[in-house]
């Protein structure tokens, strides 16, 4: 199978000398492409480390991360990637602003990205909130509105970082049926982080 993510021997410490903090220690893990892959721990356990080095974010202190073969973080491994934080924040802009400004970044046309956007925004239940100011969502459209950005240009691989956290349970069961749907029709691989194992075991193929 071909692998669409892969770690070796991935480490992160912060601080040096007696004040450093190993966060991700020498970790080894092979993501088969169009999987989900639920990655569990507890608050602390490094999670959003780890998915900073692979999105790039962040260095690792030592070992490798590749997306698709490609170094995590270069060019060629970022056109692969959409990425949905555990806390999404924006800017001041309208929800199809946000949404269109992300995929010109990405290389898309206004009028294709225009389009795109819209798609998602009535997927995910926004469409009569495409044009409010992003800034002033609740938590829930604000966690729905970051996995649409995540969407916008189409990648074949998803890193969310607790993507259910802000969600109402219904919302919760609606955006976990979604990822599901995108890994079994569209073949997209999703790498997904949680606490929760229960909630993810109904969607995940390994963990």
């Amino acid at each position: 199978m071909e692998m669409a993510i892969e770690t070796v021997n991935l480490t992160k410490v912060f601080g040096r000398w007696r004040k450093k903090i190993v966060a991700v220690d020498d970790l080894n893990m092979r993501i088969e492409k169009g999987t989900i892959h639920g990655f569990i721990g507890p608050n602390g356990a490094g999670k959003t480390t780890t998915i900073k080095m692979l999105i790039g974010a962040i260095k690792p202190t030592k070992g490798k991360a590749y997306i698709f073969g490609e170094p995590a973080g270069s060019v060629k491994a970022k056109v692969h990637v959409g990425y949905s934080p555990e806390h999404p924040n924006f800017y001041s802009m309208s929800a199809i602003e946000f949404l269109v400004y992300n995929a010109q970044i990405c290389g898309m046309k206004k009028d294709e990205a225009r389009k795109r956007a819209k798609e998602l925004l009535e997927w995910f239940g926004l469409q009569e909130f495409a044009n409010k100011n992003a800034r002033n969502f609740s938590a829930g459209m604000k966690q729905k509105l970051s996995l649409a950005q995540s969407l916008i240009h189409d990648p074949d691989i998803l890193i969310l970082d607790e993507p259910t956290a802000n969600l109402d349970p219904i919302g919760r069961y609606e955006v976990l049926e979604k990822i599901r749907m995108l890994a079994r029709k569209e073949g997209k691989t999703v790498f997904i982080s949680s606490h929760i194992l229960l909630e993810l075991e109904k969607i995940i193929d390994h963990v």
